[in-house]
């Protein structure tokens, strides 16, 4: 697995400055089961993100990419190693980001405009600025049309959009 970084924008996440929040870990592992039943997922790696960088990883499947993600946002617990949000340990999912996953995970009985919406009921956020956001975010993703709409009935790269809306209307 490979990090390239360069300078780029990153949403704030808790008490961070509109240029983000620095990311540092430090022999982050993650082991899947145990015995001989024990797969090494990750590690041990360590990371330093500055608060602004936009970070890559890039690597073949299965090497750990999503698993970092997964540790670094608190979704998943690590086997070993910390990870320090803005200098502070993680001891929970962070909420204040949106994360896209690769599988869409759309609701299938939720319209797509529906699906989105669900950031607003489960944060308890007023419902008509999210409405509104999710409508530009529908135009701008080239989803205007497909508001009502159930996943299967979106091809899968408008179902991606919908989960990109969703990860977005909260103004992570």
């Amino acid at each position: 697995m490979k990090a390239r970084t360069s300078s780029g924008l990153v949403h704030p996440v808790g008490g961070a400055s509109a240029a983000g929040a620095s990311i540092n870990a430090r022999g982050l592992t993650k082991v899947f089961g145990s015995g001989e039943n024990a797969f090494h997922a990750l590690g041990p790696i360590d990371l330093d993100i500055k608060p602004g960088e936009f970070v890559s990883i890039i690597g073949p499947s299965g090497c750990g990419k999503s698993t970092t993600m997964l540790l670094v946002t608190g979704l998943e617990p690590s086997s070993a190693g910390t990870v320090e949000i803005d200098g502070k340990p993680l001891t929970a999912p962070i909420s204040e980001i949106g994360i896209v996953f690769q599988d869409h995970l759309l609701l299938d009985f939720r319209t797509a405009i529906n699906n989105v919406m669900l950031q607003q009921e489960i944060r308890g956020l007023d419902r008509a600025t999210l409405r509104e956001r999710a409508d530009a975010l529908f135009a701008r993703l080239g989803l205007s049309g497909a508001e009502n709409r159930y996943p299967w009935q979106l091809s899968g790269g408008m179902r991606q959009r919908v989960s990109i809306a969703r990860a977005l209307v909260h103004d992570p």
